[in-house]
């Protein structure tokens, strides 16, 4: 909250979006919202937050890969199980030498490598303005006021737009929030 002479200003903070964390799906933890209020304590809360498309992918296709496996498994470590990062050190050991790596430094770079390259995949799709990728929200629901009526509590739904460059899927769900307690 504000100090009592200035509006107080939501913050969003997004817990999850299908099963996903705001880092898992490369958004900001918590970004300024716009509110109104109706005389009859509705509360209206709106804005725009950005999401990293190919990170959402990237997380579902671990989410798939980890439900295949029966175990909880990251793309870049299913990646590194298939790949024999042993035998392509042993191969390049065995047509000459690498300045400074032998065969166990080189497996342990081509194992880097694939995290690396996993890690700048799921990356390319980052943009702070949501640009590449966004959900635009908006929030409205039942709010419960204190005393010098500000809202502290709310329960209502939210609907959205799921956007990237190419597509656009609206989505909806419940919504809730709560006013951290006064210090």
């Amino acid at each position: 909250m504000g100090a009592p002479d200035q509006p107080a200003v939501p913050a969003f903070q997004l817990v999850s979006f299908g099963g996903l964390s705001a880092t898992q799906l490369g958004a900001p933890q918590t970004i300024p919202f716009a509110w109104d209020a109706t005389a009859d304590d509705v509360l209206v809360i709106s804005g725009l937050l950005p999401v990293s498309t190919t990170r959402l992918a990237g997380a579902f296709m671990s989410a798939a890969l980890s439900e295949q496996l029966g175990v909880e498994t990251l793309v870049a470590e299913g990646v590194r199980g298939s790949i024999d990062c042993a035998l392509i050190a042993s191969d390049i050991v065995a047509y000459g030498e690498v300045a400074g790596c032998d065969a166990q430094c080189l497996e342990q770079a081509c194992d880097a490598a694939i995290g690396i390259r996993w890690d700048l995949g799921v990356a390319a799709g980052d943009s702070l303005d949501g640009s590449i990728g966004s959900l635009q929200i908006a929030i409205s629901g039942d709010a419960e006021v204190d005393t010098e009526l500000r809202p502290v509590d709310l329960q209502g739904g939210w609907l959205g737009t799921l956007a990237a460059p190419d597509a656009e899927a609206s989505i909806t769900g419940d919504a809730e929030g709560h006013a951290p307690p006064p210090r």
